[in-house]
């Protein structure tokens, strides 16, 4: 569905979609490399409910610095509580939002401890219960580049999946974070770190060199030899790189 939408905005552009200029490179949204990056991120866990996990944010200098969201996760559970095992952290929120209309997804370089954690993304929306998840999934110990499509994040409202989910089509983005909780994670507990250096908008590949060759190939060979990826890519007229890891599919619904 968003990238019907996304076509037929390609098609019938509004006078905004005409005024507004194509995203020519990814755009840095959060560089965790500054320790002032990281200075009004907050954390939540279970513990309000009667929980006992616990987690905190820091900045590390090492490696050209970063943010590590670390604490652990626990299963007691509390008289009133349906589930525990839950820690969070989120940016400030951007009141008026930053516009990533002309952008595809997120990349996030990031280093795990191998566990699965949840990237939550607040637009802005009519509802501000409303978060877009998507997951990082990734190699223990490595620096690893993690893309989400927008088109592949999961619609979420207060915990739960959104039944009539509302594609991700046009992102203003209010806000970013990254939680951990034993549902998406084989129902763990314990210890965990999850590592980010930065943060980016991915810009449309249709608009980069990359893209524009690899279409233009495409585009010269004959009819009757193309891959159905090479048909696809010329009957859209643009493209997608294969990122180096998309786990934005990888999790079931919870």
């Amino acid at each position: 569905m968003a990238g019907l939408v996304r076509a037929w905005r390609r098609m019938f552009p509004t006078v905004t979609d005409l005024l507004r200029p194509p995203a020519l490179e990814d755009l840095h949204l959060y560089d965790m490399s500054k320790k002032a990056a990281i200075k009004e991120w907050y954390t939540a866990t279970d513990k309000p409910a009667g929980g006992r996990s616990a987690c905190t944010v820091d900045w590390h200098d090492a490696e050209g610095g970063f943010m590590r969201f670390s604490g652990t996760v626990s299963g007691v559970m509390g008289r009133t509580m349906a589930r525990s095992g839950f820690c969070a952290t989120r940016s400030p929120k951007r009141w008026r939002g930053v516009d990533l209309t002309e952008y595809e997804g997120l990349a996030l370089k990031v280093r795990t401890d191998g566990r699965h954690y949840a990237v939550n993304i607040e637009p802005q929306t009519y509802f501000d219960t409303d978060l877009y998840q998507g997951y990082i999934i990734a190699p223990a110990g490595l620096w690893t580049v993690v893309t989400l499509p927008f088109d592949g994040l999961m619609h979420t409202s207060r915990g739960r999946v959104v039944d009539e989910s509302r594609p991700l089509d046009a992102v203003h983005l209010l806000s970013l974070g990254f939680s951990i909780f034993k549902e998406i994670d084989k129902g763990r507990e314990g210890p965990f770190q999850l590592d980010v250096q930065w943060v980016r908008a991915r810009q449309r590949v249709e608009n980069s060199r990359a893209g524009r060759e690899r279409l233009q190939r495409a585009k010269l060979i004959d009819p009757r030899s193309r891959t159905a990826e090479q048909e696809e890519l010329v009957a859209k007229g643009t493209t997608v790189v294969d990122p180096p890891i998309d786990t934005s599919r990888d999790l079931p619904r919870q």
